[in-house]
Protein backbone atom coordinates (compact mmCIF):
# COMPACT_ATOMS: atom_id res chain seq x y z
CA UNK A 1 0.00 0.00 0.00
CA UNK A 2 2.79 2.58 0.97
CA UNK A 3 4.69 1.59 -2.11
CA UNK A 4 1.72 2.11 -4.40
CA UNK A 5 1.35 5.58 -3.21
CA UNK A 6 5.08 6.76 -3.63
CA UNK A 7 5.10 4.96 -7.24
CA UNK A 8 2.13 7.28 -7.75
CA UNK A 9 3.89 10.57 -6.19
CA UNK A 10 6.90 9.72 -8.23
CA UNK A 11 4.53 9.49 -11.45
CA UNK A 12 2.78 12.40 -10.10
CA UNK A 13 6.15 14.56 -9.97
CA UNK A 14 7.22 13.53 -13.40
CA UNK A 15 4.17 14.40 -14.87
CA UNK A 16 4.60 17.73 -13.42
CA UNK A 17 8.04 18.46 -14.82
CA UNK A 18 7.14 17.49 -18.39
CA UNK A 19 4.42 20.07 -17.94
CA UNK A 20 6.47 22.87 -16.91
CA UNK A 21 5.70 25.78 -18.73
CA UNK A 22 8.60 27.04 -21.38
CA UNK A 23 8.07 30.72 -21.81
CA UNK A 24 10.63 33.45 -21.55
CA UNK A 25 9.91 37.55 -22.34
CA UNK A 26 8.83 40.80 -21.07
CA UNK A 27 5.35 41.03 -22.36
CA UNK A 28 2.05 39.65 -22.64
CA UNK A 29 1.45 38.35 -26.54
CA UNK A 30 -2.19 40.31 -26.20
CA UNK A 31 -0.83 43.61 -25.43
CA UNK A 32 0.71 43.42 -29.01
CA UNK A 33 -1.90 41.52 -30.91
CA UNK A 34 -0.02 38.29 -30.65
CA UNK A 35 0.01 34.59 -29.69
CA UNK A 36 1.49 32.67 -26.91
CA UNK A 37 2.14 29.98 -29.90
CA UNK A 38 3.78 31.85 -32.37
CA UNK A 39 7.04 30.66 -32.28
CA UNK A 40 5.71 27.11 -31.73
CA UNK A 41 5.64 25.58 -35.31
CA UNK A 42 8.22 27.27 -36.55
CA UNK A 43 11.25 25.94 -38.21
CA UNK A 44 14.14 26.72 -35.53
CA UNK A 45 16.14 26.05 -39.22
CA UNK A 46 15.31 29.22 -40.77
CA UNK A 47 15.10 31.11 -37.41
CA UNK A 48 18.71 30.09 -37.08
CA UNK A 49 19.19 31.99 -40.51
CA UNK A 50 17.12 34.77 -39.55
CA UNK A 51 18.45 35.74 -36.79
CA UNK A 52 22.25 35.28 -37.44
CA UNK A 53 21.33 37.26 -41.32
CA UNK A 54 20.12 39.94 -38.29
CA UNK A 55 23.08 39.88 -36.44
CA UNK A 56 25.28 41.27 -39.56
CA UNK A 57 23.12 44.36 -39.49
CA UNK A 58 22.14 47.37 -37.82
CA UNK A 59 18.52 48.10 -37.56
CA UNK A 60 16.32 51.19 -37.63
CA UNK A 61 14.58 52.36 -34.34
CA UNK A 62 11.83 51.39 -35.59
CA UNK A 63 13.46 47.62 -36.79
CA UNK A 64 14.79 47.24 -33.38
CA UNK A 65 11.85 48.01 -31.46
CA UNK A 66 9.93 44.84 -33.85
CA UNK A 67 12.41 42.54 -32.84
CA UNK A 68 12.59 43.55 -29.36
CA UNK A 69 8.70 42.72 -29.34
CA UNK A 70 8.75 39.88 -31.29
CA UNK A 71 11.55 38.18 -29.47
CA UNK A 72 10.77 39.33 -26.11
CA UNK A 73 7.04 38.47 -26.13
CA UNK A 74 6.02 35.33 -23.40
CA UNK A 75 5.56 32.46 -25.89
CA UNK A 76 5.96 28.93 -26.44
CA UNK A 77 9.51 28.10 -27.40
CA UNK A 78 9.64 26.82 -30.93
CA UNK A 79 10.46 23.08 -31.15
CA UNK A 80 11.66 22.08 -34.48
CA UNK A 81 14.90 22.29 -35.55
CA UNK A 82 15.97 24.11 -32.60
CA UNK A 83 16.71 23.47 -28.64
CA UNK A 84 15.37 25.86 -26.06
CA UNK A 85 18.92 26.35 -25.17
CA UNK A 86 19.60 27.75 -28.97
CA UNK A 87 16.32 30.22 -29.35
CA UNK A 88 17.28 31.44 -25.55
CA UNK A 89 20.70 32.51 -26.21
CA UNK A 90 19.46 34.38 -29.60
CA UNK A 91 17.05 36.32 -27.30
CA UNK A 92 20.09 37.14 -25.14
CA UNK A 93 22.62 37.25 -27.47
CA UNK A 94 19.65 40.28 -28.97
CA UNK A 95 19.62 42.01 -25.66
CA UNK A 96 23.68 42.58 -25.16
CA UNK A 97 23.66 43.84 -29.03
CA UNK A 98 21.59 46.37 -28.34
CA UNK A 99 23.04 47.29 -24.52
CA UNK A 100 19.52 48.35 -23.45
CA UNK A 101 20.34 48.23 -19.61
CA UNK A 102 17.27 48.98 -18.45
CA UNK A 103 15.90 46.07 -20.45
CA UNK A 104 18.58 43.62 -19.48
CA UNK A 105 17.37 44.15 -16.11
CA UNK A 106 13.65 43.96 -16.73
CA UNK A 107 14.27 40.55 -18.45
CA UNK A 108 16.32 38.74 -15.44
CA UNK A 109 14.03 40.36 -12.63
CA UNK A 110 11.09 38.75 -14.68
CA UNK A 111 12.48 35.35 -16.08
CA UNK A 112 13.88 32.38 -14.39
CA UNK A 113 17.75 31.71 -13.99
CA UNK A 114 17.27 28.95 -16.22
CA UNK A 115 16.84 31.21 -19.02
CA UNK A 116 20.15 33.23 -18.77
CA UNK A 117 22.75 31.54 -20.48
CA UNK A 118 26.61 32.37 -19.08
CA UNK A 119 27.64 34.72 -22.21
CA UNK A 120 24.92 36.87 -21.32
CA UNK A 121 25.94 36.58 -17.59
CA UNK A 122 29.89 37.78 -18.45
CA UNK A 123 28.29 40.55 -20.35
CA UNK A 124 26.24 41.48 -17.15
CA UNK A 125 29.03 41.10 -15.64
CA UNK A 126 31.50 43.60 -17.84
CA UNK A 127 29.49 46.16 -17.36
CA UNK A 128 28.82 46.23 -13.89
CA UNK A 129 32.79 46.11 -13.24
CA UNK A 130 33.52 48.53 -16.30
CA UNK A 131 30.88 51.17 -14.55
CA UNK A 132 32.28 50.83 -11.29
CA UNK A 133 35.91 51.28 -13.06
CA UNK A 134 34.51 53.73 -14.77
CA UNK A 135 32.98 55.90 -11.86
CA UNK A 136 36.09 55.19 -9.58
CA UNK A 137 38.35 56.87 -12.32
CA UNK A 138 36.24 59.56 -13.35
CA UNK A 139 36.39 59.74 -9.37
CA UNK A 140 40.15 60.12 -9.39
CA UNK A 141 40.69 62.18 -12.30
CA UNK A 142 37.85 65.07 -10.78
CA UNK A 143 39.92 65.07 -7.71
CA UNK A 144 42.76 65.58 -9.55
CA UNK A 145 41.13 68.49 -11.53
CA UNK A 146 40.10 69.86 -8.41
CA UNK A 147 43.44 69.79 -6.89
CA UNK A 148 45.17 71.20 -10.37
CA UNK A 149 42.33 73.99 -10.03
CA UNK A 150 43.27 74.94 -6.39
CA UNK A 151 46.66 75.37 -7.32
CA UNK A 152 46.58 77.11 -10.28
CA UNK A 153 44.21 79.51 -8.40
CA UNK A 154 47.08 79.84 -5.35
CA UNK A 155 50.03 80.07 -8.66
CA UNK A 156 47.85 83.05 -9.64
CA UNK A 157 47.34 84.80 -6.57
CA UNK A 158 50.64 84.80 -4.49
Amino acid sequence: MQEDKIKETIKLDQDLVSKSIKIAGLYDPEEYGLNINMWLNSDGAKLINLFESLDKFNLSKDASEILNISLLTNAYYPTNNITEKEFLKFKSDWLIKNSNLELIEEYLIQNHQDHINQKFVFFLFLVFYLAVLYQSVFQTAFYRYQIRIKFDYLSDHR
